[in-house]
């Protein structure tokens, strides 16, 4: 039997997506390169993988940061009751982080005919199930671009929530403007 780690707590499952998030952010350039180098059906999935690995985690984070939740198990910032176990917490900061994230949400949509949708959108049209827009529409991804705009959201809230020594390494993807800054402690959330 195949599982992944179990989790604790629900601030658990987000730094499970960002670990993910990262881990894909880090490989896909490199699964590109060996399918473009030996397009064998093994070496392109693998490169499929990677860019559905980054979208589904990055479409799960981005939804936690600008609150789609419509169901009550679905995690998201504004809730804070179902991550912050009962502490206090900043909501002019986490007020700050979903302003910011739902102007990366924007920046990443899509424009299609006259239907307009936003990046949590988009994504959900080419992955979470069949539609015709993922044979209709364009479906290129700007990973290093869409990684460096939500990142300093995510360092930022994981820097608030955790020890700064227990913060993951920062990565750096494509060219150096799209790395991320190291990350300081910009006053506590919790």
């Amino acid at each position: 039997m195949h599982e992944r780690p179990p989790k604790e707590t629900a601030l658990e499952v987000v730094f499970y997506e960002r670990d993910l998030l990262q881990h894909c952010a880090k490989t896909v350039d490199a699964k590109k390169k060996q399918a473009d180098k030996s397009p064998s059906p093994e070496n392109k999935a693998e490169y499929y993988l990677a860019i559905e690995g980054f979208l589904l985690h990055y479409r799960n984070l981005l939804g936690f940061f600008i609150n789609r939740g419509n169901r009550p198990t679905d995690l998201t910032l504004a809730r804070v009751d179902k991550w912050a176990d009962g502490r206090s917490v900043d909501e002019s900061f986490c007020h700050k982080l979903t302003e910011r994230a739902l102007q990366v949400n924007e920046t990443h949509g899509i424009h299609y005919g006259d239907v307009k949708n936003d990046c949590y959108g988009k994504i959900s049209w080419f992955l979470q199930h069949c539609t015709d827009y993922r044979y209709k529409a364009q479906r290129d991804w700007d990973i290093a671009r869409m990684y460096a705009d939500l990142s300093p959201i995510l360092d930022e809230f994981v820097a608030s929530v955790m020890p700064v020594a227990e913060v993951a390494e920062v990565i750096s993807l494509g060219a150096p403007s799209y790395g991320t800054v190291t990350i300081t402690k910009s006053g506590p959330l919790l």
